[in-house]
């Protein structure tokens, strides 16, 4: 299975393929043309100074789906 782009579309896409159709992970390829993954909701930074996330919209209260994609992400 190949995903163009490296947005939250394809990403979500491949999270409910694996999810919702039992397609392994290593079945999915993601192709992005960029050396960076997210499209609008990508991020810049580093694990001591922290980061900082494009698309912050999505983190208001009423994007529902976006939570619940973000919930499928294991702790």
């Amino acid at each position: 299975m190949y995903l163009i782009g490296g947005g939250i579309t394809s990403l979500a896409s491949a999270v409910y393929l694996i999810k919702d159709t039992g397609i392994s992970g290593a079945n999915i390829h993601i192709l992005e043309q960029h050396g960076i993954v997210g499209g609008a909701c990508d991020d810049a930074g580093d694990i001591k100074k922290g980061f900082v996330v494009r698309g912050g919209r999505m983190h208001e209260e009423h994007y529902v789906c976006y939570w619940e994609l973000l919930s499928n992400i294991p702790s």
